[in-house]
């Protein structure tokens, strides 16, 4: 079921759309030569790349000293720290408003991300990993918060969203 607010005319250009509870944002244009209405519709992602950045150094935080809190295996938690100093470098590498240094793009950062949810995902098989029921716990929790918040973070940079308007 797709519902609007506001005027939903070629007038106003720009209309909140929601289809399902999730709301999307719609550009829309009169085309003239075939006298009918186009539009365009983007859900866009809850999480912004600020809140992205203050997640992952959370992430990082929580790499470098969750595995001593929780007693995980010496082998764990070596592994762990060097995640975490792989996992913020890029963070603070990052061209995002909790960006150091930024060097890198959202996208990079997005393949930086999936590189690293398939590095952690593998890592599920080593026995470090497996053959320890709290680095198990510890793993598979942090693995699903990552993939959460990788699912739920907005990578465009915006620049997909300018392509679209200037459409328009």
């Amino acid at each position: 079921m797709l519902t609007h607010t506001g005027k939903l005319t070629p007038e106003s250009g720009i209309a909140t759309v929601y289809k399902n509870a999730v709301k999307m944002t719609c550009s829309i244009a009169l085309d003239n030569q075939f006298n009918q209405i186009k539009s365009f519709c983007i859900m866009k992602k809850p999480i912004d790349a600020k809140t992205h950045g203050i997640i992952d150094y959370v992430f990082g935080g929580i790499q470098l000293i969750g595995p001593s809190l929780a007693g995980l295996n010496k082998e764990a938690r070596v592994t762990y720290q060097m995640l975490s100093a792989a996992f913020t470098g890029v963070n603070v590498l990052t061209d995002t408003p909790v960006g150091l240094k930024k060097v890198l793009s959202m996208k990079a950062h997005q393949t930086a991300d999936i590189t690293f949810l398939a590095g952690m995902a593998a890592l599920t098989a080593s026995g470090m990993i497996k053959n320890d029921k709290k680095a198990l716990a510890f793993h598979l929790g942090l693995l699903g918060l990552s993939a959460v918040n990788y699912l739920l973070t907005d990578y465009s940079d915006n620049a997909a969203q300018k392509e679209i308007e200037s459409e328009f």
